[in-house]
C-alpha cells in the first residue's frame, strides 16, 4: 500500500463534497448489497452507497492524481457513502490492475470505526483511520479490509473509489 496525503485540490474536494450533498435525494445512489459480489458484504451488516462520480469530475480527478497512481488505460471513480454498520470484507481487489481510496469528511473521529485495514506481511495487519485528502494506494492486491462504521455514526463516511486497468475494458 501507498498513503498519499493532499492529493486533490480543495477547490475540487468542494466541487465533489457538493456534487454528493446535491446527488442525495436525486435516486442515483445503488447499495453495495447489490452492487458487490457476495464475499464483500460477509459478515457486514449495513450498506454502502455508491454512484458514479460525474465525467467532468472525474475527469479532473484523474489530472490531479495521475502522477501518484500506476499506469492505466482505463479508470472508473465512484463516489461512496458509508451508512451505520457498514464495512467492507477483506479481499484483493484481483479483478483491476489497481484500486485507490481518497477520504472526503472533513473531519472524521476514528472511535466511528470505517478504519481501512491490509495485511502487509506474515501475519501483520496496519491500519489507517480516515483522513480528509488523503488516498491510500493499493498497487500490489494486498489483502484489505474497512472496519464497520459504528451504528450511531452522526454522518455517513465519505469516498471516493478508483480502479484502474491495463485492461482494454473493465471486469467491474
Amino acid at each position: 500500500m501507498k498513503i498519499k496525503y493532499d492529493v486533490l485540490s480543495l477547490d475540487l474536494l468542494n466541487r465533489i463534497d457538493e456534487e454528493m450533498w446535491d446527488s442525495k435525494i436525486n435516486f442515483c445512489w445503488c447499495s453495495s448489497y447489490f452492487a458487490w459480489e457476495s464475499q464483500l458484504n460477509s459478515g457486514v451488516m449495513g450498506n454502502v452507497l455508491i454512484k458514479p462520480l460525474s465525467d467532468k469530475l472525474e475527469n479532473l480527478v484523474i489530472e490531479e492524481i495521475k502522477s501518484y497512481v500506476p499506469f492505466y488505460k482505463h479508470i472508473k471513480i465512484s463516489c461512496n457513502l458509508w451508512l451505520p454498520n457498514s464495512a467492507i470484507s477483506c479481499h484483493d481487489d484481483a479483478h483491476t490492475s489497481w484500486a485507490a481510496t481518497i477520504y472526503l469528511n472533513e473531519e472524521w473521529n476514528p472511535d466511528l470505526g470505517g478504519w481501512f485495514m491490509w495485511k502487509e506481511t506474515g501475519d501483520i495487519w496496519k491500519s489507517i483511520s480516515p483522513k480528509r485528502n488523503l488516498m491510500i494506494l493499493n498497487h500490489n492486491h494486498q489483502m484489505h479490509c474497512v472496519t464497520p462504521v459504528v451504528h450511531d455514526s452522526p454522518h455517513p463516511r465519505r469516498s471516493l473509489q478508483i480502479w484502474g486497468t491495463e485492461l482494454d475494458e473493465f471486469m467491474i
